[in-house]
């Protein structure tokens, strides 16, 4: 069977659809010649499909199904094919994160497997690993450029590995959840007063909006908003991330959502809070912003309207 997800991956000027067969490589390759793809569209096990072929791939037999069933239908047909080097950096960087978690909890490994498998759940697409190890990477540059004020430590560090532990794509109640599952996880393991910290800082990065002086919440915060500082490649790849993680909300709704989100976030006066982070991101976090909201705006049809949104970030 021939299996298509919605155009929501923008690339080239247009949208952008993935179309996988779940029974052979043969089949799919038939079936894009049919419908008049051309084979420079093939990437490894898919095509990628622009949205003025989408009608006649669904005319023509491919069935809509969502992008994390296109994934789960290669997987069962063992035909995914991430490329080796993705694969192998991916190792890598979860076997980094693991020591890194041994080295804060040597007494608690299996915690630390509990939430790299939370980080890996198949519905994620940016708050997966990738973002836990990013956002650790810009944490621990952002405490080693400090010239004030001592390395938090082990509760910063615990804060960043729950901070995203529970995502259902709620905001709000997911920080909410990943905070009181912190509280609930990490009893007994340290003391009180140090759970008591991390889940306060799991709260901050609900809204992004620590007190001027709480220097922990600001290096968490800052970290967690590096992703809109990063290079224009990460950038369009953490958007489309963003985007497949509420595939399940309709393109029109999501664009007006999106704007809000990115509106809020331009708005933040300062965007970020530490010295090396404004030194370091806010250009081009501003210019990304820009970017991506000019992006969205281009795709608002004739007849919209402004209305309630769910919101996304």
């Amino acid at each position: 069977m021939l299996l298509v997800d919605p155009p929501l991956w923008p690339a080239h000027g247009t949208m952008f659809s993935h179309l996988v067969s779940d029974t052979s490589l043969a089949e799919l390759h038939a079936f894009a010649d049919r419908i008049g793809v051309s084979a420079r569209a093939f990437d490894r096990d898919h095509y990628d499909l622009p949205a003025s072929h989408y009608p006649a791939a669904v005319a023509a037999g491919a069935r809509e199904v969502s992008p994390t069933e296109v994934v789960r239908a290669l997987r069962r047909a063992r035909l995914r094919r991430p490329k080796p080097q993705v694969l192998a950096a991916a190792r890598r960087r979860d076997d980094r994160l693991r020591a890194g978690w041994a080295a804060l909890l040597p007494h608690a490994v299996d915690l630390g497997e509990e939430l790299l498998d939370r980080w890996s759940q198949p519905h994620r697409r940016y708050h997966t690993p990738q973002h836990l190890a990013e956002l650790q990477q810009a944490m621990d540059g952002l405490v080693a450029d400090l010239r004030h004020g001592a390395d938090p430590g082990r509760t910063l560090r615990l804060a960043a590995w729950f901070h995203d532990a529970v995502y259902e794509c709620r905001p709000g109640e997911d920080e909410e959840a990943s905070a009181q599952l912190a509280e609930r996880s990490l009893d007994g393991l340290v003391p009180a007063a140090e759970v008591a910290e991390v889940a306060r800082l799991v709260r901050l990065t609900a809204d992004h909006t620590p007190a001027d002086d709480d220097p922990a919440g600001n290096v968490l915060v800052d970290a967690d908003l590096a992703i809109l500082g990063a290079d224009d490649a990460r950038y369009l790849e953490y958007s489309r991330q963003v985007r497949a993680e509420y595939q399940r909300v309709s393109a029109e709704d999501f664009r007006r959502g999106r704007l809000a989100v990115l509106q809020h976030l331009d708005g933040l006066d300062p965007l970020y809070r530490t010295r090396p982070a404004r030194a370091w991101w806010t250009d081009p976090a501003h210019t990304n912003i820009a970017a991506e909201q000019h992006r969205l705006e281009q795709q608002a049809p004739p007849d919209a309207a402004p209305g309630a949104a769910p919101a996304a970030e």
